[in-house]
């Protein structure tokens, strides 16, 4: 497997230098014009759905420009949270007595579309109000023909709890503290910690793992360590699956690859 995966991403690191297609697009500042951008990263562990301990993360980045006093919002945000802790299984681990099978089940939820993104707004240093889905997921994983569970043998079910429905993020206490209230039946009130936050002009790179500013073979590598994950098995993180499949695959790492910095 990791044979096949370094030869992925050898194709991919070419089709990159062959044409840059980024999947987020970077507008450029034009001549002449004033021009204010900020950009926002908030992230943190969950750690209460309603009255219950809960056990997640939960991530957020906006970019808010305004040109000649014409103001632009973006933000992406998503949150994952269980209230059953859970060990993870890893990729390829053979089945055992007690371990036939194996059950992740995980509530998720993601920001649609934003109508409003503001730094101090109403009292909050951060707030995004706009629409979001949730949903229940449960994933029943089997092994396969050699007893390993390698991610491909499995039963889902998944339950939308919201679907475009208004919903908030707030962050307050001085960055130290986050909510997400969703207004819909079924799905309580998720809160937790502040991890870190940014606050600055200087342009958030999607794809960045590793933290060095900019996207580079290390963050493809960090991806690919994860290749053919799903939740539930150790190295999946949903700051990598993309596209949205509850997947590390091709398409996560073809989105890192595109945004290499030549």
């Amino acid at each position: 497997m990791k044979k096949s995966v370094c030869m992925l991403m050898v194709a991919l690191l070419t089709l990159a230098a062959l044409a840059f297609v980024p999947a987020v697009t970077k507008a450029e500042d034009e001549d002449g014009m004033q021009v204010q951008q900020t950009w926002v990263h908030v992230a943190g562990p969950i750690e209460n759905f309603g009255s219950r301990v809960a056990y997640g993360w939960i991530s957020a980045i906006a970019k808010m420009k305004t040109i000649n006093a014409t103001s632009t919002e973006w933000a992406h945000a998503h949150a994952f949270w269980t209230t059953s802790l859970v060990t993870p299984i890893e990729l390829s681990e053979h089945c055992r007595k007690g371990l036939e099978n194996f059950t992740f089940s995980f509530y998720f939820a993601r920001l649609v579309s934003a109508s409003t993104i503001a730094l101090n707004y109403s009292g909050y240093d951060f707030y995004i109000g706009g629409l979001w889905d949730a949903y229940n997921v449960t994933f029943v994983y089997y092994p396969n023909e050699e007893g390993e569970f390698d991610g491909e043998n499995f039963n889902v079910t998944i339950v939308p709890l919201a679907v475009n429905a208004t919903g908030e993020f707030r962050v307050t206490s001085n960055w130290t503290v986050f909510e997400l209230s969703i207004n819909i039946n079924g799905v309580d009130l998720v809160s937790g910690s502040v991890h870190h936050y940014f606050v600055g002009s200087i342009e958030i790179e999607i794809g960045d793992f590793t933290g060095d500013g900019k996207v580079n073979i290390h963050d493809l590598v960090h991806v690919a360590r994860a290749y053919g994950c799903r939740p539930g098995f150790k190295g999946f993180d949903f700051d990598m699956d993309f596209n949205g499949d509850f997947k590390i695959d091709v398409g996560d790492l073809a989105t890192v690859a595109a945004n290499i910095e030549a």
